[in-house]
């Protein structure tokens, strides 16, 4: 399966490159080409992970790619998405997009990946160390697994991130907000 990955270039993501590090046929664009290349890009692959920073209203571009510092992906790209049903949005808030839209795919709510979201939605006295185990828990269970159909990984998230999350507040938060359809 070739797979395309959007996942602008961001230090505070950085822990989302366990997803696709060892996935074969892949092409990843970190930022560098403009929007219209990868609504190009989008069509000619079988599954698209779209990771990073967002809201409900897409994948922000967090200024990388070339004449757009909004989003890179948005509604402007739901005509090359609503046929695809083995897209991953990992973002925070996608699910607000995904349903939006009526996408298919693995998608995630709010995704707590820094000590200031955690304050923000309610947690106190979080921890570096906290998220940063969170983190890569999620990405280490997704990137084992990411050979696996979307729906294997939601269950095998089901299972693990949610076993996680019993020692783990942050993992826990996030564990609830993942989904599938």
């Amino acid at each position: 399966m070739n797979t395309l990955v959007i996942h602008p270039q961001d230090q505070t993501t950085e822990f989302l490159t366990k997803i696709y590090k060892n996935l074969k046929n892949k092409n990843v664009i970190i930022g560098g080409v403009n929007k219209e290349k990868v609504g190009e890009l989008i069509q000619t692959y079988n599954r698209c992970l779209f990771l990073g920073h967002g809201t409900p209203n897409g994948l922000m571009s967090v200024g990388m790619f070339q004449g757009s510092w909004g989003f890179i992906i948005d509604t402007n790209m739901v005509s090359s998405l609503i046929n695809q049903k083995d897209n991953m949005y990992i973002w925070c808030h996608a699910d607000k997009f995904v349903r939006n839209n009526n996408l298919k795919g693995l998608f995630c709510g709010m995704f707590i990946s820094e000590v200031s979201e955690g304050l923000y939605y309610g947690f106190t006295k979080v921890s570096e160390e906290e998220v940063t185990e969170s983190n890569n828990v999620f990405g280490e269970i997704v990137g084992s697994n990411i050979n696996k159909t979307n729906e294997e990984i939601y269950d095998i998230l089901k299972t693990e991130y949610v076993r996680f999350g019993k020692t783990n507040r942050i993992g826990k938060y996030n564990s609830d907000r993942i989904y599938y359809r």
